[in-house]
């Protein structure tokens, strides 16, 4: 069967094709894992730090809370906000859920943000996420001696969470770029060494086709390919030595039928040579016969004359 070559796909470019697809799924696999991993991690650690901030100030604040002391609270959410620039807000509330103090003066916090918590038992800490101008911001509320007092609440925004999971985006799919790279020259590399003992098969079957048993191909390995040229060299001296079987009995063949056609030849040159003697024998007999015949008819004549009238 004849294959047309534009619809032959060589086992090299099935080994790369495979490779490539094994590459695009193993490393989709890997970097959404990776990131769906950091992502919580870092999400985990923006929320306790956030947290902790916040235990911090309260801790500082109460005192002035209760004092009612704002140059000391200015000054405590002042330093805060310049030690974390990605806090998005800090501001303090009473134990009413009033404000007290804001690190964005200008700003007023919405009923929907005061009371963001409520509802929820906040025994050392709360948490909740939601999303804002800024983009997601991840706010954290912790109370002032258990709340008696009032609460603490921060804003960390997701910026610097979401720059850390795209350059570790970044930094997966660049090595996975380059174990592509790399996997492909080694692929290739792999292949042409794999192939080159079929290629030799080929090029030895080709040379069988034609007639010639000389060919054989090198064993370089003693694997499964090994064992095929093992094998395929094998065969081609059982080839080689049919055929010689097959010459020798050909030309004993044609001796045979040399000596066939000489025996006939000189049997049809004995028929004729008894036919031509059998001719003569009959010829010879039949001329005495008639000698005879005559000479009796003469005896015959002169024993009795015929009558004169």
């Amino acid at each position: 069967m004849i294959f047309k070559s534009e619809k032959i796909i060589s086992i090299r470019s099935k080994f790369l094709l495979l490779w490539f697809v094994l590459v695009i799924i193993i490393g989709a696999w890997v970097v959404l894992s990776a990131e769906l991993l950091l992502r919580q991690v870092l999400q985990n650690d923006l929320t306790l730090r956030g947290v902790a901030v916040a235990r911090d100030v309260a801790a500082r604040c109460a005192n002035a809370v209760i004092a009612n002391d704002l140059h000391e609270l200015v000054q405590t959410v002042t330093d805060t906000m310049e030690h974390n620039p990605d806090f998005v807000y800090l501001f303090i509330l009473d134990s009413n859920n009033e404000l007290i103090i804001h690190s964005e003066p200008d700003l007023e916090v919405s009923q929907t943000l005061r009371f963001l918590h409520r509802g929820k038992e906040m025994k050392e800490y709360s948490s909740a996420v939601f999303r804002s101008e800024a983009g997601i911001v991840y706010d954290v509320a912790v109370p002032i001696l258990s709340g008696m007092v009032g609460t603490v609440r921060i804003g960390l925004s997701e910026s610097n969470l979401h720059r850390s999971v795209v350059q570790t985006r970044t930094y997966l799919l660049a090595s996975i770029l380059l174990a592509f790279i790399l996997g492909t020259v080694i692929t290739f590399l792999f292949t042409s060494k794999m192939l080159a003992p079929l290629q030799q098969l080929t090029e030895a079957t080709s040379a069988i086709a034609a007639q010639n048993f000389t060919a054989r191909v090198q064993i370089e390995s003693r694997d499964e390919i090994g064992r095929l040229a093992a094998a395929f060299n094998h065969m081609v001296e059982q080839l080689g030595s049919f055929k010689s079987e097959n010459i020798a009995h050909k030309q004993e063949l044609e001796r045979k039928d040399k000596l066939r056609v000489q025996l006939v030849k000189r049997l049809i040159t004995a028929q004729e040579e008894e036919r031509k003697r059998i001719a003569r024998e009959l010829h010879d007999e039949a001329a005495q016969s008639l000698t005879a015949l005559k000479l009796g008819l003469k005896a015959v004549e002169e024993e009795n004359p015929p009558e004169k009238t």
